[in-house]
């Protein structure tokens, strides 16, 4: 008896193959723009919603800014009229869920100039009359509206408060870090570790679990 063999659809097979890779790249072809619409759309979210919130916060008058965001990563530019205004916007601008990172590009222009030695002295009367920083040994100078502090204090927590006092004074349009932490007697460093951990775990705007801390010789 003969077998008869049905000839093999060569045709057939490769029209199918040809359909399925022309299905595939219309698939990408479409997938593609609204993966890319969908991301213009969270930037545009993301921008949006730092706006809202520099908007309605009350802490330092910032006003009107230009706010981009691509892939995540926001720009700050426009100007305001003095650092810390400057400084809350960014931090505003990391708060906001969605952000990869910031870049501020803005810049300071102060309603009124200022000399040199106007912001000098308006600086040391700011430490003089805070409360906080009336005792700190503070040096000052002043160019270019950049001022640069050194000295001595005796905690992390007093530079910081002196560099805050210092970017809160009309005209200051930098500041120079160059003060000296002494503390007066040495601590050990599981003692500054436990109270680090303890600090993180009171901040509910962090995550203690996340974050691990490690002190050695009081870095």
């Amino acid at each position: 008896m003969r077998i008869l063999k049905r000839p093999k659809q060569t045709g057939v097979r490769t029209s199918k193959l040809i359909f399925g890779l022309v299905s595939l790249l219309m698939l990408g072809l479409v997938v593609v723009p609204v993966y890319a619409a969908q991301m213009v759309m969270r930037d545009q979210a993301i921008s949006d919603a730092i706006e809202d919130e520099i908007l309605f916060d009350h802490a330092v008058a910032i006003g009107p800014l230009d706010i981009s965001t691509h892939e995540g990563i926001v720009t700050l530019s426009g100007t305001v009229n003095n650092i810390m205004a400057k400084e809350r916007a960014e931090r505003i601008a990391e708060t906001v869920k969605g952000v990869r990172a910031v870049v501020n590009e803005i810049e300071i222009k102060p309603v009124h100039e200022w000399s040199d030695e106007e912001i000098r002295k308006n600086v040391e009367n700011a430490l003089l009359a805070d409360p906080a920083t009336d005792s700190y040994e503070i040096n000052t100078r002043v160019k270019d509206g950049i001022v640069a502090l050194n000295g001595t204090v005796e905690s992390w927590e007093e530079k910081e408060l002196t560099i805050n006092v210092a970017k809160s004074v009309k005209g200051v349009m930098g500041i120079t870090d160059d003060i000296t932490v002494a503390y007066p007697e040495e601590r050990p460093d599981l003692e500054i570790k436990a109270e680090i951990e303890q600090a993180l775990r009171w901040d509910i705007l962090v995550d203690d679990a996340l974050i691990d801390v490690k002190v050695d010789r009081g870095k």
